[in-house]
């Protein structure tokens, strides 16, 4: 009787040991589902450490799970809350919080690179509903939108209600856990808070916040570019899967259309982003050339930093001598050294301009500053 208590006891103590162990390393999928695929067209698969698993209709989807669709694949994920994502193809993106109770909703998704279609069902209580990319965080409350991430811009497209673009956190590490065991996603960065309202769009690109939304339906580049995001993001809508290998280019090219018209009415902030996100969107060396021609611009009417203007005209002539901006980038870094009485530099830039382009647009021009 003496050994059987302390065996007994030993025993007990195993057993809750054993327990314990079990209810820690249950496996996440453990926890109830974020959501169902109901519909999953070509390659869709859940990315895991050192592999992927297909998915199919009917997959149950949890969070800490990634999603990653083929070239010509798209999914629909509906989830606990009434609301649905709309994966485009050639996208991935990860359930990085879900939660809904009584009185409270967070639901964060990360959309790695791609696009997403997201329906958000409505919801009264306190409301927490984010779709973010590298470059751009979008807020919802009951709304209708498109997210973009492709080549490090972020792109909102909204179709209903209001989305609130904000930037994302400046990190993402070492999150405390709340009291459900689940971390703490660190709050975006909503300082310089953009609304998009119904049929309007805005974007962003690293080191740049969010542009004030535009008309999707003024710019038919534009308008286009949604037309083929929406069927991207819906099985039920056949996709152009050609047009939609253009859309970084078709983008690219709204974007130094756009950031001529903001440059006109002197939106230098916003000019600068389009810019930005149109060198980031399209390697293309006329996109790249123009490109440092309006920045050139910006920095010689708008910011007044003469030595950046410089810098962006010059890195013209030696990188993108090919190019159509090279002749206005000739006259312009002649004009800047003019109005800085950089005679000389002024004189032998001209001179350079006129055996290049001797028909030239600025010809005339340039023949009275050098006095023939």
């Amino acid at each position: 009787m003496e050994h059987t208590l302390p065996r007994l006891t030993l025993w007990l103590r195993s057993l809750m040991a054993l327990v314990l162990m079990l209810v820690l390393v249950q496996p996440a999928h453990a926890r109830p589902p974020a959501g169902e695929v109901i519909e999953a067209q070509g390659e869709v698969v859940r990315v895991e450490r050192g592999g992927s698993e297909p998915i199919t209709v009917g997959t149950n989807v949890f969070v800490g799970d990634r999603i990653k669709t083929g070239d010509q694949s798209r999914a629909i994920v509906r989830l606990r809350d009434g609301s649905q994502l709309q994966i485009g193809n050639r996208s991935e993106l990860e359930i990085q919080r879900f939660r809904v109770q009584t009185s409270e909703r967070e639901s964060i998704f990360s959309l790695i690179s791609g696009k997403v279609r997201a329906v958000v069902a409505k919801f009264q209580g306190n409301d927490r509903w984010e779709v973010r990319t590298p470059t751009l965080v979008a807020g919802v409350r009951g709304t209708d939108f498109v997210a973009v991430s492709d080549k490090n811009v972020g792109m909102i497209f909204t179709d209903e209600g209001n989305v609130a673009a904000g930037s994302p956190p400046a990190k993402e590490t070492s999150m405390a856990l709340g009291p459900n065991g689940y971390p703490l996603a660190p709050p975006a960065d909503y300082s310089s808070e953009v609304h998009s309202t119904a049929g309007k769009m805005t974007e962003s690109t690293t080191g740049h916040p969010p542009i004030a939304a535009t008309d999707i339906a003024d710019d038919p580049l534009l308008a286009a570019a949604h037309k083929a995001l929406r069927a991207s993001t819906d099985p039920t809508i056949p996709a152009d899967w050609k047009a939609l290998e253009r859309l970084p280019a078709m983008l690219a090219r709204w974007n130094l259309n756009y950031a001529h018209l903001l440059m006109e009415r002197s939106v230098w902030r916003d000019a600068e982003t389009t810019i930005a996100c149109a060198m980031a969107l399209d390697p293309d060396a006329e996109v790249q050339g123009e490109g440092w021609l309006l920045r050139g611009g910006i920095h010689a009417r708008g910011t007044r930093d003469l030595t950046k203007a410089e810098q962006a005209y010059r890195h013209i002539l030696t990188e993108f001598p090919q190019t159509q901006a090279l002749e206005p980038g000739l006259f312009n870094l002649g004009m800047l050294y003019q109005d800085q009485g950089r005679t000389d530099e002024a004189r032998g830039v001209f001179n350079d301009y006129l055996t290049r382009f001797p028909s030239g647009p600025h010809a005339k021009s340039v023949r009275f500053f050098l006095g023939q």
